[in-house]
């Protein structure tokens, strides 16, 4: 069902885009991207070093959201005051049209992957019904493909952390309330049975 959900939601988010042209949309969606990589990577940190935050019901996934609404909210600034506020890059309407309604659909099933993130973390009684068969895996690939993408950028010659180490651990609510997140490269594959550098080498 969450499948459906996301051509749906796709369609909803390219048709808004073809309204607002290319140029906004790939701003957004930049910013939309970024910030689910932020709210990803960042909310083990966020656990280890402020334990409040899941000791109340719900933390973990008010945690996850409250990072990409705020990452959102501050890069739309950004990117207004110095991009869609301040010119705006005319394409022809025929490439305009196309390349919105892509990459609207693109950040919609964007969306949804984020929220199966959530889903996965809450388990709601009717988290099942929408989630179907498929594995947390297979609903996260947007979201696995982008946050490694832009994590292969910004990381600064450390191993890389697998997204979907991440994740896996984000899914297990047990251990986050035990305080013992990946926070790093090494201790996230360590957290995930990977090997680390060092141990690779011995």
């Amino acid at each position: 069902m969450l499948f459906w959900i996301a051509i749906l939601v796709g369609i909803v988010v390219g048709t808004l885009a073809t309204r607002i042209g290319f140029y906004e949309t790939l701003v957004y969606s930049f910013n939309l991207s970024v910030s689910v990589y932020l709210a990803v990577f960042l909310t083990p940190f966020v656990v280890t070093h402020v334990p409040a935050a899941t000791e109340i019901d719900a933390g973990l996934p008010l945690t996850l959201a409250g990072l990409v609404i705020g990452s959102f909210i501050l890069l739309y600034g950004i990117s207004y005051l110095l991009f869609t506020g301040q010119f705006t890059i005319a394409f022809p309407k025929v490439v305009d049209l196309h390349l919105s309604a892509l990459v609207g659909f693109g950040a919609g099933w964007l969306i949804v992957s984020f929220l199966a993130v959530i889903l996965s973390i809450t388990s709601p009684p009717w988290g099942e019904t929408i989630m179907g068969q498929g594995t947390l895996e297979t609903h996260t690939k947007a979201l696995r493909s982008t946050c490694d993408r832009i994590h292969g950028f910004v990381r600064a010659g450390e191993p890389a952390v697998d997204t979907g180490q991440i994740l896996a651990w984000l899914a297990d609510s047990k251990k986050a309330g035990e305080g013992r997140p990946p926070v790093g490269p090494r201790d996230a594959n360590e957290a995930a049975g990977a090997p680390t550098g060092n141990s690779a080498t011995n």
